[in-house]
């Protein structure tokens, strides 16, 4: 009896502490998203919702989402939704190909409203693929539902590509709740 009461409590701590990430869910605005009548959904911006397909071996992807013009002076943005709205403490952020051309990252509450969240200046990137974290100190003071992400296409030479969006509220890396599994 003592055993069981041991495992149940066991079980019991390790869901309390369990990692909670969200993942983008629905598109709710995009500046442009590559088209060919020849690819049809390939690029589109459907492909940055859900957990990344391309995690931890990330390089240029059909099932990413690409901009229409690679270097695009006027920038682009995503604006992405989450089926769940909570407080966050980590943001990651999935760039499979032309890392560095995030500019800002803002998140939007349950009333619209826009909070700047991170402002990003060239030369972030450590490679040309990435998973690009935001940690917070402390949780945001508002429910996030939804992030947007604004790009400088200039700061990199070529398309840029976001594979996944997600969002925490633990400090543990968000990558940290992929499982992986061997080729």
């Amino acid at each position: 009896m003592g055993v069981r009461i041991c495992i149940l409590l066991i079980f019991v701590s390790t869901l309390t502490f369990a990692q909670k990430v969200k993942w983008a869910s629905q598109i709710i605005a995009v500046s442009s998203e590559y088209k060919d009548p020849l690819l049809g959904r390939e690029f589109r911006a459907l492909h940055a919702l859900g957990r990344p397909s391309k995690y931890p071996k990330m390089t240029a992807s059909p099932s990413a989402w690409q901009s229409m013009t690679a270097d695009n002076p006027d920038g682009e943005f995503l604006l992405v939704g989450f089926d769940t709205t909570m407080a966050v403490k980590q943001i990651a952020i999935f760039e499979n190909s032309g890392a560095g051309s995030i500019a800002s990252v803002d998140g939007l509450d349950q009333n619209n409203n826009i909070y700047p969240i991170r402002t990003f200046f060239a030369g972030y990137n450590l490679s040309g693929s990435q998973v690009t974290t935001i940690k917070l100190p402390t949780k945001t003071a508002f429910k996030l539902r939804g992030l947007k992400i604004t790009f400088n296409s200039l700061r990199v030479k070529g398309y840029s590509q976001i594979d996944a969006i997600g969002i925490s509220d633990s400090d543990e890396p968000i990558e940290s709740s992929l499982k992986l599994t061997s080729d």
